[in-house]
């Protein structure tokens, strides 16, 4: 218990002010909130010494914008030939959120906040990025239990597919994209989804601050909730094979690594998703085993537009089954109050054990 006890030692004393201060509005993707959890990102990094950059890129609207009008094409086209309207009712009830995420990036929002702290000296040296989503959403199907949630969405698909047979596709199809306008709102406060996440990177940020044998990024996505936009962006402008490059990070190949956090504040288990290379130096660490940290099986997040040679994988919390077990996410009921802090930082110690290992 000794480690548990370390853990609790070296908290950060307003770790519970500013998780909550976090937690006060929604953070949908270019509201407010989301604007003001941006800053207060860059300057935490700043204060944790990292160079922080912000990464905004206006001409990355273009891709939901596409994607919302193609796909609502290609759905109409497959309705003209086929005369089955599934696809253009599902398809126009994404339409509006596509355009909405293609606006607010147009007029600026970030698409991540990221801090960089270089290895001491010339030479190649392992690379971390620490990541998590700090947008939130309510989804206006989802506000109760997994299962009441999955009944809602059932009962309203089936009842825009009996409007479409008994009345008007046309009108079916109306009805869908009018519910798309409204389906992501912000009213969740985004605790668990994901300012545990978030916090998580802060600690290990600040835990990893004087390790001089590893390059340290850690990195905010927005519009996770969207579609894994942020994380694209990121991984195209900076990682992919057209990418610039961290920016001051020499990166050996060898040993690159991306640990993401998703939902780490609440559920007694640990579970870590990803490549199993990393997943098996993740299991190995002393604190992994006393915490008892499990592999699951593969769920989307920001780590998986990290490619070869990047290693990345997922940690995640949940009392039973994971995502099934899920039932506050995306809703009103994903509240500070309900998180455990102490959880956020059981997650980023056996990050944090991991990360000292590799620089040895």
């Amino acid at each position: 218990m000794a480690e548990r006890t370390a853990i609790q030692d070296t908290d950060s004393p307003d770790l519970d002010r500013q998780f909550l201060e976090f937690c006060r509005s929604g953070r949908l993707a270019g509201a407010k909130g989301n604007l003001e959890a941006a800053r207060f990102l860059k300057e935490a990094l700043e204060r944790e010494g990292y160079t922080a950059h912000t990464l905004v890129d206006r001409g990355f609207a273009l891709l939901p914008a596409v994607l919302g009008v193609g796909f609502l094409a290609l759905a109409v086209a497959h309705f003209l030939t086929t005369r089955r309207f599934p696809f253009v009712i599902l398809s126009s009830l994404m339409l509006a959120p596509m355009l909405k995420s293609a606006k607010s990036m147009r007029d600026g929002t970030p698409l991540a906040v990221f801090g960089v702290r270089p290895a001491a000296g010339e030479s190649e040296a392992p690379t971390v990025i620490l990541g998590a989503h700090f947008d939130s959403v309510s989804l206006l199907l989802i506000q109760g239990s997994f299962l009441a949630a999955s009944l809602y969405a059932v009962v309203f698909m089936v009842g825009v597919f009996e409007v479409a047979c008994l009345v008007s596709p046309l009108l079916a199809v109306l009805i869908s994209a009018v519910t798309g306008f409204f389906l992501y709102g912000n009213a969740s406060p985004g605790a668990d989804d994901n300012a545990s996440g978030v916090f998580a990177v802060l600690e290990c940020a600040r835990r990893l601050k004087s390790a001089s044998n590893v390059n340290v990024v850690p990195v905010f996505f927005n519009y996770e909730e969207e579609g894994l936009f942020g994380s694209f962006a990121f991984t195209r402008r900076f990682v992919g094979k057209r990418g610039r490059g961290i920016p001051g990070v020499n990166i050996d190949p060898s040993k690159c690594f991306m640990i993401n956090f998703d939902c780490v504040g609440r559920g007694k288990k640990i579970y870590i998703s990803g490549d199993k290379g990393l997943a098996k130096m993740i299991l190995d660490t002393s604190a992994a085993r006393e915490l008892g940290v499990s592999l699951t099986s593969s769920y989307p997040s920001d780590h998986l537009f990290f490619g070869k040679p990047w290693k990345a994988l997922s940690f995640a919390r949940a009392d039973r089954c994971w995502m099934v077990n899920l039932s506050w996410i995306h809703s009103r009921a994903d509240v500070p109050e309900k998180v455990t802090l102490n959880y956020i930082r059981e997650v980023a110690f056996i990050v944090v054990e991991f990360v000292r290992s590799i620089g040895i």
